[in-house]
């Protein structure tokens, strides 16, 4: 497994959704959020993964210093 770490910006609440380039997941594999183990949706657009966060916690309005996901790395 791979793992990618997101830093939010300091006193921000958890955005609907949180993007980064290179890291990849296979795609077609299960991204899982670390925090409580649940399957996210997320896309691939060229080198950018976008993974959407579930509403139940996005609308906790949590100020989290990071959200973190494990995941198969894509093939190189």
């Amino acid at each position: 497994l791979y793992y990618a770490i997101a830093c939010l910006p300091e006193n921000s609440i958890l955005p609907a959704s949180i993007q980064w380039t290179g890291n990849n997941p296979e795609k077609g594999s299960t991204l899982k959020l670390l925090h409580n183990g649940e399957a996210m949706k997320w896309i691939q657009s060229g080198d950018t993964t976008k993974v959407f966060l579930p509403p139940s916690l996005v609308e906790r309005k949590e100020k989290l210093p990071a959200v973190a996901f494990s995941f198969v790395p894509a093939r190189q």
